[in-house]
């Protein structure tokens, strides 16, 4: 039997999530196309969800399932922040979608332009 150490068992639950912070996930992409939308979509949208009661009934779901929602909005927003932040110390150039009023959605556009 292979032993591992606290500290190998620690690297290795934590790696991934570490690797994955730079990475835009479809949750991250959501989040940034809320920001699009108005830079405090998200908040607003944390703010209705506190009334977890009425919003399952409106949309037909159980409240356990709204009631998860904000803190996931808040977790994403936290990943998005920091892949943002990561972005400027590595010198990255930063871009905004801004819609088209089209229905194919909207473009991306470098914030230096």
């Amino acid at each position: 039997m292979k032993k591992v150490s606290f500290q190998r068992l620690w690297e290795h639950m934590y790696a991934p999530e570490k690797d994955a912070e730079h990475i835009d996930t479809k949750s991250m992409k959501a989040i940034r196309t809320g920001i699009a939308v108005r830079e405090n979509f998200w908040d607003d949208f944390v703010q209705v969800c506190n009334n977890s009661d009425a919003i399952a009934e409106l949309l037909g779901v159980r409240p356990e399932q709204v009631s998860g929602w904000g803190s996931r909005v808040k977790h994403n927003l936290d990943r998005v922040q920091k892949a943002d932040t990561a972005g400027d110390s590595e010198g990255k150039q930063k871009t905004k979608v801004l819609d088209t009023g089209d229905d194919l959605g909207g473009i991306s556009m470098n914030n230096n332009l």
